[in-house]
């Protein structure tokens, strides 16, 4: 990375640079996110929201001309505004965070789980888990440090029984869950997975359902090429119920399980990988009975060279997934006997390559964000077109809209991040950009606010009347003047901002100037590209204009 010195750039709305545009809430479209002038966030690896509109963002940060880095959590508004940000610390002397592995809200709480390595001890990995106020205030943090292990590492949270939160992680050869206490981080329970000597397992699936625990992950027979997938029940005091390991494959070789969940009966649904004879990845999904452990059927995939993404139930308690692969697949399995529904490709064309990163699942409709690349011809012209997409697809798995993040400049490389959905109405997607032009800036992340219902970012409205902020004259010399229509009773903020996202004039304006005719003095900025916003009464209005 190279380092220098940023301002924070929020760029609104560039498609349209010149039309007046209004921002109800929850319909912010998209920006860029740089915290101050010396600390750039540059990858952001998870995000959660409130049932507010808030959104909070963990994301990785370097401090310029320093050797300074590591992880910052930051609160953004309905708007999209920043209110918050603080620094993750372990309290730990010269202690370096490693990627945040899972953020998870719950019961008003924000929780991230993390690795980080002592200072000077290269193979020294301990866990932490980490409890916010949704001000981004620290609560508590829990550590977790096996003697024995040099490398623990951290898995998934999830809401645990008893009060608590629910962590999955690996320490020495072993999986481990604990269940920490939501109130002080005091370990309530914990379970440690072993399959004897000679084994490791990776715990990858963790499922809280009707008063038990779940756990599923790979069982790998060291010194040997051969894999199996392990699936455990626990009660709701981490006491073993059953537990089983399979030969998902049926040919001895590596098997592991990538994800999995609990249908409607509370039946738990797994898809996974195995090696087929000819040495090419195929999928397997399968069932497990919750009461006893028993494998009620498995279905294989055909398809060669396929990579299991996230599994789902359905209404009717079908296995619905989507798969990795040339093309990438969407596939329906039935809940009942293991029977294929449909097994059909996301993108069919020969010209767009695609993969998948991340997957939401809300009301029987999937959201897949990915990067892709494709060539077309425009204009007689050959174009390479490389980007991320955000995709919908109904609940026959056909794609009802995709939406584009994307560049003309062919030196970015933009890597789709996360991706999950608010209130079924917005989805809200990451992602992270590496542009070697903009040097010595380099990278940084995009987030972006798309309408569930037709997958515009774009000046999307929630609210019933589309109210526009005009500006005039445009350009402006000496005065800008506002034309709008507002609530006389309510005072409004009106901001100038520049193009690299600093406010440079402010007012504080009540509603009845406002729609009486109000104009601001703009002659002392200098010439260029400006964002006049306007914000009160729960929403924001923003437009554009050029200083002369």
């Amino acid at each position: 990375m190279k380092p220098k010195h940023l301002t924070l750039l929020v760029a609104i709305f560039l498609s349209h640079f010149f039309s007046p545009t209004k921002v109800a809430a929850q319909s912010w479209s998209y920006f860029t996110l740089v915290p101050n002038t010396d600390t750039i966030a540059d990858k952001t690896t998870g995000v959660v929201s409130d049932a507010g509109g808030n959104t909070y963002w963990v994301s990785h940060y370097y401090v310029a001309n320093t050797l300074r880095e590591g992880y910052m959590l930051t609160k953004l508004n309905k708007f999209g505004a920043v209110e918050n940000r603080t620094l993750l610390s372990t309290g730990v002397a010269g202690a370096s965070i490693l990627p945040v592995n899972d953020i998870k809200l719950i019961a008003g709480s924000i929780y991230l789980l993390f690795d980080f390595q002592k200072t000077g001890l290269t193979n020294d990995i301990d866990v932490c888990l980490q409890k916010y106020d949704l001000n981004l205030s620290k609560k508590w943090q829990a550590t977790y440090n096996n003697a024995i292990s040099k490398n623990d590492a951290s898995r998934k949270i999830t809401e645990g029984p008893s009060g608590g939160i629910l962590v999955a992680l690996t320490s020495f050869q072993d999986g481990l869950v604990i269940n920490y206490s939501r109130s002080t981080g005091a370990v309530i329970s914990q379970y440690t997975y072993d399959n004897g000597p000679g084994t490791r397992e990776e715990i990858s699936g963790l499922v809280n359902v009707n008063g038990s625990v779940y756990i599923g992950g790979t069982n790998i027979v060291q010194g040997t090429t051969s894999t199996d997938m392990f699936i455990a029940r626990l009660d709701s005091n981490l006491t073993p119920v059953w537990n089983k390991t399979n030969d998902a494959s049926g040919l001895n070789t590596r098997d592991e399980l990538t994800d999995m969940c609990a249908d409607l009966s509370g039946d738990i649904l797994v898809t996974g990988n195995f090696i087929a004879t000819n040495g090419l990845n195929r999928v397997f999904f399968t069932k497990y009975n919750d009461v006893n452990g028993t494998r009620l059927w498995i279905r294989r995939l055909v398809n060669d060279d396929v990579f299991a993404k996230a599994i789902f139930s359905d209404g009717l308690s079908n296995a619905v997934s989507v798969v990795n692969g040339n093309p990438c697949r969407y596939v329906n399995v039935n809940g009942v006997n293991g029977g294929l529904i449909a097994s059909k490709g996301i993108f069919t064309s020969a010209v767009v390559g695609y993969q998948i990163e991340d997957v939401a699942y809300s009301n029987n409709e999937m959201y897949l964000g990915g990067n892709y690349d494709t060539s077309f011809t425009s204009a007689s012209n050959q174009v390479l077109e490389v980007g991320t997409l955000v995709s919908k697809l109904n609940s026959a798995g056909n794609r009802i809209w995709n939406e584009k993040v994307v560049s003309n400049d062919p030196q970015k490389i933009f890597a789709a991040g996360r991706l999950f959905i608010r209130s079924s109405s917005r989805v809200y997607f990451i992602c992270n950009v590496d542009d070697p032009a903009a040097a010595p800036k380099n990278t940084y992340s995009i987030y972006s606010n798309i309408s569930a219902s037709t997958g515009n970012r774009t000046g999307v409205s929630d609210g019933p009347q589309e109210q526009l902020l005009s500006v005039y004259p445009n350009p402006a010399e000496d005065r800008l003047s506002l034309q709008t229509s507002v609530e006389e009773a309510t005072d409004y903020l009106v901001e100038i901002i520049n193009a690299e996202g600093k406010r440079c004039l402010q007012n504080r304006v009540s509603g009845d100037r406002i729609n009486n005719g109000f104009s601001i003095d703009v002659s002392s900025l200098p010439s260029g590209i400006y964002i006049v916003r306007l914000s009160g009464n729960s929403e924001m209005r923003t437009s554009r204009f050029v200083r002369k």
